[in-house]
């Protein structure tokens, strides 16, 4: 669960799910990393904010120089040996850009599964230029959602029920539907 600038939806998720996933993941995220809309999200919503404040100000999983860093390849392939999904927290969420960052490629180039917290219909678009996705694993009925809330709810369910799966779950879920799928 790498987050390098922390936009509004990043830390709603991450705040959401921080302390059920922090004992068996892999986060990064910067509180210093964060923009204005989090800045007035905070200040608006106090719950958020104290949830916020009570996080470590900064978690640093992959690189924390970025210097020289730019797009994908960049990454530590550790991350991906060491983790068994991804959670792409996309550059954008609530407006109309429908970009694809790196975001996405860098556990598709790992080959590992991952669930994706950005514009609706980004998996669908993956699948019509011909990637294959995890809808073997994950419900993936999410990102048909165009409502923001009711989309980023049914990713939070997806990321704590595979929160529940055993590592050897994991692992034979992808074997099985590596070979089944060929």
């Amino acid at each position: 669960f790498l987050n390098r600038r922390l936009e509004t939806h990043k830390v709603k998720l991450l705040v959401d799910l921080y302390d059920s996933i922090k004992e068996e993941s892999v986060i990064s995220f910067d509180k210093t990393q964060i923009s204005a809309d989090v800045i007035n999200e905070l200040n608006q919503n106090v719950d958020l904010n104290d949830k916020f404040i009570s996080m470590p100000d900064k978690i640093v999983a992959d690189i924390e120089d970025f210097t020289d860093i730019n797009g994908y390849k960049d990454e530590s392939s550790t991350l991906y040996l060491d983790t068994m999904v991804s959670i792409i927290t996309e550059t954008n969420f609530n407006n109309e850009n429908d970009f694809i960052s790196e975001k996405i490629f860098k556990p598709l180039w790992h080959m590992q599964p991952f669930i994706v917290l950005g514009r609706p219909h980004m998996l669908k678009y993956l699948k019509e230029i011909g990637f294959k996705t995890f809808d073997w694993l994950i419900d993936e009925s999410y990102d048909s959602v165009e409502d923001n809330e009711l989309r980023m709810e049914m990713v939070k369910i997806e990321i704590l029920k595979l929160k529940d799966y055993t590592i050897d779950e994991l692992k034979h879920n992808r074997f099985y539907a590596f070979y089944h799928q060929q």
